[in-house]
């Protein structure tokens, strides 16, 4: 046989090889589909299937969050956490895909579309589990188990469920402490600040550095690039002292933009940081192609305290909501306890005595007196809410 024959044959083959293995996965994965049995675990003990899912939205705080957002009393926040250890991550939704066939490469896909795009990708283990974290607060989501990659073919009917409407939503990024979304809240009239778009978190790299010792893991860069498609960081910590630790790009990345916004943190910080507050509500809050952002200092409570107070405030989210979130930090590893009293006498009363006759209207007019114009807290009124 001659040199050439022998090739085309040996392609023939390997072709043929290839369709029968395509053939065998997707059998296998058929297989799968119809002895495969999906259960869902809300907790560490419990587990159920996912039609039980739909009269019970699965919240993700862990009791002792829970507990803290079931207290009326929301100032009484010691009881759960004091700051001094990392209580702030959520639960995840365990799933549990019961099948007596191999399930190394299979995925777990979340979307909030009926027709799959755009979804939270969740890989399922040897074991035939997965956690999944970071869904959003009051939403429904399509779910579907798929093969290998390379074979996109789902393997279950599509089912849904139903996230509890209750914020915040507390995110898990590994390495990053006090990670949460500012949306979910009730701004009224049926409204609510838009999820995905804004988040707060405490720093990403450690202080004082000559270069970048990043606290963040490649596992939580990931999160950020690919679940919450960060866009830009806003570092809120200071230049001139180092506290920023040699940073002068973002670690999530070259395409992230890198925001430096240095703030200090005594006394009034409101009044202290007037012209610093200016820039970043026109320059950067106002522009929608700097979305999605998170913006932090160091541990993500004081000084990215004072700006999520700012945005939510001015969106229309209840005081009593502000303060709750403000107090969720001490879920956070941040170093000691928070109260709101601290913020009550701070940019709080200085808020509270500028004119007009909401909290939104007192935080407009204040931002408007600094110099942001009204069409930029418009721009931003327009983004974030929904």
């Amino acid at each position: 046989m001659s040199k050439a024959k022998k090739t085309s044959a040996k392609k023939i083959v390997l072709s043929v090889l290839t369709a029968l293995l395509i053939l065998v996965l997707i059998t296998l994965g058929l297989a799968a589909a119809f002895f495969g049995k999906i259960m869902f675990r809300p907790n560490e003990v419990e587990s159920y299937q996912m039609s039980a899912c739909l009269s019970a939205p699965i919240d993700f705080h862990t009791d002792l969050q829970s507990n803290f957002l079931n207290d009326k009393f929301y100032w009484r926040v010691s009881p759960y956490a004091n700051g001094t250890k990392e209580l702030s991550r959520p639960n995840p939704i365990k799933i549990s895909w019961e099948t007596t066939l191999p399930t190394t490469g299979y995925t777990v896909y979340f979307s909030e579309y009926e027709d799959m795009r755009d979804p939270l990708i969740y890989p399922i283990g040897e074991d035939g589990k997965a956690e999944v974290y970071n869904l959003k607060v009051g939403t429904n989501y399509y779910c579907e188990i798929y093969t290998p990659i390379g074979l996109p073919y789902a393997l279950s009917n599509r089912q849904t469920v139903t996230t509890a409407n209750r914020p915040p939503r507390n995110m898990y990024v590994d390495g990053v402490t006090n990670v949460r979304d500012l949306g979910g809240w009730s701004i009224g009239n049926g409204k609510r600040v838009k999820q995905g778009l804004i988040y707060r978190c405490g720093r990403l790299n450690e202080n004082h550095e000559e270069t970048p010792v990043a606290k963040i893991t490649e596992k939580g860069i990931e999160t950020m690039r690919t679940q919450m498609k960060v866009k830009s960081e806003m570092d809120l910590r200071k230049v001139d002292n180092n506290e920023i630790g040699g940073l002068t790009g973002s670690l999530l990345g070259a395409d992230v933009n890198y925001f430096a916004c240095p703030m200090g943190w005594n006394d009034n910080m409101l009044l202290n940081n007037t012209e610093m507050v200016k820039h970043i509500f026109s320059d950067i809050l106002s522009k929608e192609e700097n979305y999605p952002l998170i913006f932090h200092c160091s541990i993500g409570t004081d000084r990215t305290g004072m700006i999520a107070f700012l945005v939510n405030g001015l969106l229309g989210v209840d005081i009593n909501d502000l303060y709750r979130d403000y107090l969720f930090s001490n879920f956070g590893d941040i170093g000691g306890d928070r109260d709101f009293v601290g913020i009550s006498f701070n940019y709080v009363a200085t808020i509270q005595k500028t004119k007009g006759n909401t909290l939104s209207e007192k935080i407009q007019n204040h931002l408007l007196s600094i110099g942001v114009q009204q069409s930029e807290i418009d721009a931003i009124r327009a983004i974030l809410s929904e």
